[in-house]
């Protein structure tokens, strides 16, 4: 795969690290996602999300480990903006979206994808094209840097783990009516409490 980019300023740029969930205020990203099977075709993703962490993680979900070349989808780019609501991170990504429409793959209906193919044109070459229209952005505050980026993406280590057999995941309830005297029981005191609290109000 590609290696992430590094770093470009702009006038808004923020030095600090990236805090994936910061305490005071949480900032959307703006991101291009590819595995090395996709990018062998020019195909990237884009998309918008205001947890990294968590949405490269639910791409695992589709993506069945230990292939060759693998399929997992991995960040290649990453810019935080200075949204702090999905409504203005969901324009932003739009404006992404309107400098890729030549590039977009389509379904049945018109703009139901996210993904895009650069047919004739390098993996490096998209990247830089997509790296020059994102660093012009007035609500980009930063590209994300290599060593950022990584840390989000799955690591071996990870990907190894991923086929291993937890005993809590081996404890799962099949009958569906234990699982449901199991879930009363649990629900029960809870059931009772807010009754109780509807009964004093």
């Amino acid at each position: 795969m590609s290696e992430p980019f590094n770093i470009v300023k702009n006038e808004t740029n923020v030095s600090e690290p990236l805090n994936i969930v910061p305490k005071t205020e949480n900032r959307g990203f703006i991101y291009i996602a590819s595995n090395t099977a996709f990018e062998m075709l020019s195909i990237l993703k884009g998309g918008c999300t205001m947890n990294p962490k968590n949405r490269i993680g639910s791409y695992l979900t589709g993506c069945p480990p230990g292939l060759e070349p693998s399929q997992d989808i991995q960040f290649i780019g990453l810019w935080e903006t200075d949204s702090t609501n999905i409504e203005d991170l969901k324009e932003y990504e739009e404006h992404l979206f309107e400098r890729l429409e030549k590039f977009r793959l389509q379904r049945k209906r018109p703009f139901d994808s996210e993904w895009f193919k650069f047919k004739d044109m390098s993996i490096t070459d998209v990247i830089d094209m997509i790296r020059r229209f994102m660093n012009t952005r007035p609500w980009v505050i930063r590209e994300v840097s290599v060593d950022e980026v990584k840390s989000l993406n799955i690591s071996n280590s990870e990907r190894k783990g991923l086929n291993k057999k937890y005993r809590k995941n081996l404890k799962y309830i099949k009958n569906s009516d234990c699982r449901n005297r199991m879930l009363d029981r649990l629900q029960e005191p809870i059931i009772n409490g807010i009754a109780m609290f509807m009964e004093i109000s």
